[in-house]
């Protein structure tokens, strides 16, 4: 054989390896890139699920912090009339609850 015959093949050779390099490369990034994805999809996941928990929570009670402080507001209003229909006249209004 003759020496470029071989240096061809030797190129030839190298040429695929290197491709294949380079595709098992592309690849296992590829792979990296799927798993790294999925475990911050995993986290983030959790976290919204946590943080929609917490809302629920503090919207039931801010809900019952509203009906309570309209209960409170309704009874001042009572006491400030029954006082006033005594007799009482410098009976100040009571102070606003809604914040």
């Amino acid at each position: 054989m003759e020496w470029t015959v071989i240096f061809q093949i030797a190129v030839l050779l190298a040429s695929v390896g290197a491709g294949g390099g380079i595709f098992k490369a592309v690849f296992d990034r590829s792979k990296v890139h799927a798993e790294s994805t999925a475990i911050l999809t995993g986290i983030s996941t959790k976290q919204m699920e946590k943080l929609q928990s917490d809302l629920e929570k503090l919207q039931a009670r801010q809900h019952r912090l509203d009906r309570a402080m309209f209960a409170h507001q309704k009874w001042d209003l009572l006491v400030l009339r029954r006082l006033e229909s005594y007799g009482a006249v410098d009976v100040p209004d009571p102070p606003d609850l809604w914040l």
